[in-house]
């Protein structure tokens, strides 16, 4: 077995129990249900006096009218947006026709300034034909990668607005709240670790900064479970591993410090959230590695050690999923110590099972190597009807593209098809229940960022390798699935530095789930 070099770059293996299958994609605005933001409609007069309109509120000055129909019709008694075209400054370049500030282009319709100049992603007001517009397609300021075909993004893939957006970081976290994702932490790649994010709405196409009001401090490598109300994010590091952490509140966008564990300090480690609980465990303490572990009651603000009785052999960077159908943390992989060769640091295969009991430190079983993949870390796991999906990583022999099925009912392996995806590590995995697929996306070949995938066939045991460009080239990202099944990818690292961008995936892109 081949010891890896330390200095290799650690990848944020751990995920929120459901939500740690990671991610997302969404084709076009009609899919999402973005509501073109409100704006005059299109007009095909030449334009000319207005006074037409009628239907505004009765007045008898322009005192008595509001913002946008501010001026009173004298002849009507009514408020209308205009009477003269210099009554349409406010929106340059309409014309004011039958008491509407309207484009001058047939089939065009007005779009407001979107962000301030010196704003990634920002657009001055424009009159644009949202039928065929790239930047406004079906929206004001809905963007497509591609074309835009009748309102609709032709690719199945379109980008995340960057209005606004968090700074540009890699080795973040992100979580799902069930209308939103929020992303913190992190590392830009010539900035320091980061106690930012934001939260974004992918309805809206828009981002809300998360508070810095006593944030957990600047870390990458951290893990974060979503408990269905609150953020918990845990242990990473910056420079040196850490063991606190903090939990955040999206609803008041507020920040309080987590209990202390009792832990040691750790990166590479796992969390997963198990209905009622986080359950940590594993990682990589600055000299050693761990075998231990807790799991942090929201509700009773406190934690619990985990049973040290049959436990897996210490470990960090291995992946971890929870099997809600039966109960059970399930880890895999990693590098640790072996017990055939008696040495650390060494690639692994091994499986382990964790059930929580109430009010106890819960029970471990050792699980099957027979027919397992081969040893890895850096690798992605989901966690896939009665599954485990492991895919990816490094290995004796280099980054793979192999993988492995485990039934956590039967606690037996099966093999993946092996007509995959490149092989590849910083890569992100998702389960898209609804298409009953693995999407894997982005990653590093041991020479350059990717920018392709492969969707994953549970039921069939087969790959989709169709999966079209969309975000630019990255690894390090993070992706999380919303509860329609699409998959938001964010952030990362690529070519030219850490990135602030992302892209949105819908399931009807993969295909029907049923086949």
């Amino acid at each position: 077995m081949r010891t890896p070099n330390r200095s290799t770059t650690l990848v944020t293996l751990g995920l929120s129990a459901a939500a740690s299958s990671l991610v997302a994609l969404a084709a076009c605005s009609d899919s999402l249900h973005l509501d073109p933001q409100p704006t005059p409609p299109g007009s095909t007069s030449s334009g000319g006096q207005g006074g037409e309109g009628g239907g505004g509120a009765p007045c008898q000055s322009n005192s008595d009218c509001t913002f946008p129909s501010s001026v009173c019709d004298p002849d009507r008694g009514e408020c209308v947006e205009c009477l003269q075209h210099s009554d349409c400054s406010y929106a340059p370049g309409t014309i004011c026709s039958q008491g509407k500030c309207s484009c001058p282009e047939p089939g065009a319709n007005f779009c407001p300034t979107l962000g301030a100049p010196n704003q990634a992603g920002y657009q001055a007001s424009r009159c644009v034909d949202l039928s065929v517009s790239t930047a406004d397609c079906g929206a004001c300021g809905h963007t497509c990668f591609g074309a835009c075909n009748d309102g609709a993004c032709a690719d199945p893939w379109e980008p995340t607005s960057l209005v606004g957006a968090p700074t540009a970081r890699f080795a973040h976290v992100a979580v799902w709240t069930g209308s939103r994702m929020i992303v913190w932490g992190g590392q830009a790649v010539d900035a320091g670790n980061a106690n930012s994010g934001g939260i974004y709405d992918p309805v809206m196409r828009t981002w809300t900064p998360t508070s810095l009001a006593n944030a957990p401090s600047g870390r990458r490598n951290a893990t974060a479970v979503w408990t269905g109300a609150r953020m918990l994010v845990w242990g990473g590091t910056n420079g040196s591993p850490l063991a606190d952490g903090g939990i955040f509140d999206p609803v008041t966008n507020t920040w309080e410090t987590l209990p202390a564990s009792g832990l040691g300090a750790r990166m590479g480690h796992t969390a997963i959230w198990s209905g009622d609980r986080m359950i940590v465990w594993g990682g990589f303490d600055g000299a050693n590695n761990r075998d231990d572990g807790a799991a942090f009651n929201p509700t009773t603000r406190s934690w619990a050690p985990l049973s040290g009785s049959n436990r897996p052999h210490r470990r960090h960077q291995h992946s971890a999923i929870w099997s809600d159908s039966q109960k059970k943390m399930v880890i895999f992989g990693g590098l640790g110590f072996d017990e055939l060769l008696n040495a650390d640091d060494q690639y692994l295969n091994t499986l382990g099972a964790f059930s929580p009991s109430a009010g106890a430190d819960g029970t471990w079983e050792v699980g099957s190597t027979t027919n397992a993949p081969t040893a890895r870390y850096g690798h992605t796991a989901v966690s896939a009807e009665t599954y485990m999906l492991v895919w990816g990583g490094l290995g004796d022999l280099g980054l793979l593209n192999s993988g492995g099925r485990y039934d956590v009912v039967a606690a037996g392996w099966s093999a993946m098809h092996p007509e995959a995806p490149s092989p590849r590590y910083l890569h992100s995995a998702a389960w898209l229940g609804s298409a009953r697929r693995m999407v894997i996306w982005g990653g590093h070949d041991g020479s350059t960022y990717l920018d392709n995938g492969g969707a994953y066939d549970n039921v069939n045991n087969r790959w989709h390798l169709d999966v079209s460009r969309g975000p630019s080239a990255r690894g390090q990202h993070t992706a999380v699935v919303t509860d329609d099944d699409t998959m938001i990818l964010w952030g990362g690292t690529g070519p030219s530095g850490s990135l602030n961008s992302g892209g949105i995936l819908k399931p009807t892109a993969l295909g029907a789930g049923s086949n």
